[in-house]
């Protein structure tokens, strides 16, 4: 089978969807007389467009965010990032998901579907697609592209389809002829949405010279050296935590601190149960953990690495240890329960009776070490929760080699990318999805653009 068209666009998450929404008219949503309709492809493995937006924002997606933190976005495409926030930011994205149907609600500055369901945007963005006249091939895993004597993409596919007499799934050989491709297929994020970083080597084999930045879990749970996982397992708590980086002289570096919500979990790894915590401020602190321990399995010259890992947590970032420690001296002959029962959560309290050593009854000596460990718990990362479990993932196609205005490939005329395949992750609060909707618009544009003339 052979199908032709103007533009392909691999990959139907929010990046891949604008840039295909961008790429098939000169207006979203109108087809006036004149207005030049593309031919337009948007390919994915799975069987439905827009499957990881279900995952995001526990099944609400936050799409956009109220304004620009500082430090919101990391990796090489960070000042592009901040730029397009500056120039487009949350208002683009209000009026794209308008335009599609979806009305937002802002929640503490925090923007998701009025509906409150991830749902509701996935199909709104179906329904575009198919509004845009954009024609779609699903089930179908690009394995491998070439560029012709005319300078056109040939993009193979392996397309899986399910056999009506015996009910098993056959797979078929497909190719795409293309005048444009946008690239738009995430990092290695929750592979199980078909992100599975396969697409890296399609691309390297249009230009070997593409320099990729090492892509490594971000916006994920960590995993913790705690022996008492049992015990705290299901423990929520609002906190401050900081990663620390350790050298071998005791030395302490601040890599990243965050606050909100935690909660402590318990993982099954490799037949062993081991104590995991994750929430926002963790999911924050993730990705530097990520690349600390990479740098550090790796020790590549030039870059910094750390023998251990430490994350400390602030049970009580409102108050201060002098504070803590004036109310527990007024509950001397107490038991410690009784007196932090109106500071932290009671798993929590008995993790500090654990780890300070604490039995009987609160005194003048034990009330110091409980008001350091409220302020100052300290656990050992040895790992992140991995690709799975991660909502992005650091690193991807380096600034370098794209013209940051189109996100043209500068090494392959004719070909884009946009969204997590570029090096940028952001916090959690909608950045990454803000991001991938204003780069695949602005890449669906500038190729379509590029076809004026043809």
């Amino acid at each position: 089978m052979e199908i032709k068209t103007d533009i392909c666009v691999i990959g139907a998450g929010p990046a891949g969807i604008a840039a295909a929404i961008a790429a098939s008219t000169e207006k979203i949503g109108t087809f006036e007389e004149g207005n030049k309709r593309r031919e337009v492809l948007l390919v994915d493995s799975n069987a439905e467009i827009g499957k990881k937006l279900l995952m995001t924002g526990n099944g609400r997606c936050n799409f956009a965010h109220d304004g620009l933190e500082e430090d919101a976005y990391r990796g090489s495409f960070k000042d592009v990032a901040d730029l397009l926030y500056e120039r487009m930011g949350s208002d683009f994205v209000l009026d794209f998901m308008r335009n599609i149907g979806v009305f937002s609600r802002n929640i503490k500055g925090y923007y998701y579907p009025a509906s409150n369901q991830a749902v509701s945007v996935v199909r709104a963005l179906d329904y575009a697609v198919f509004k845009q006249g954009i024609k779609t091939l699903l089930n179908s895993k690009v394995i491998k592209a070439k560029k012709d004597e005319a300078g056109e993409f040939i993009i193979t596919v392996l397309t899986s389809s399910n056999n009506k007499k015996n009910k098993k799934m056959v797979s078929e050989e497909a190719v795409i002829k293309a005048k444009r491709v946008i690239f738009a297929c995430g990092g290695k994020a929750a592979a199980n949405s078909g992100s599975d970083g396969s697409i890296n080597s399609v691309i390297l084999g249009l230009s070997e010279g593409i320099k990729f930045n090492k892509q490594l879990p971000a916006l994920c749970g960590l995993i913790l050296d705690e022996a008492n996982s049992d015990l705290i397992k299901g423990a929520r708590a609002f906190a401050r935590v900081s990663l620390f980086g350790i050298k071998r002289d005791v030395e302490k570096e601040l890599l990243s601190s965050d606050s909100g919500e935690i909660v402590f979990t318990e993982n099954v790894i490799s037949g062993e149960r081991k104590c995991s915590v994750s929430g926002l401020p963790v999911m924050s602190v993730s990705r530097f953990a990520s690349e600390a321990l990479f740098n550090a399995l790796k020790k590549e010259e030039g870059k910094a690495f750390y023998n251990e890992l430490a994350l400390k947590v602030d049970f009580a970032e409102d108050l201060s240890e002098k504070d803590i420690l004036i109310h527990l001296l007024t509950h001397v002959g107490d038991k410690l329960s009784i007196a932090l029962c109106g500071i932290v959560n009671d798993k929590i309290a008995e993790l500090i009776e654990l780890k300070g050593g604490i039995k009987g009854k609160i005194n003048e000596e034990n009330a110091v070490i409980a008001a350091s460990l409220i302020k100052n718990m300290t656990f050992k990362v040895i790992n992140t929760r991995g690709y799975e479990d991660s909502q992005v993932t650091t690193g991807g196609i380096d600034l370098s080699e794209t013209d940051p205005d189109s996100f043209e490939l500068k090494k392959i005329k004719g070909a884009y990318a946009a969204g997590e395949l570029l090096d940028l992750d952001g916090k959690c609060g909608g950045y990454n999805i803000t991001f991938a909707l204003e780069s695949g618009f602005i890449a669906g544009s500038a190729a379509e653009a590029s076809l004026h003339d043809n």
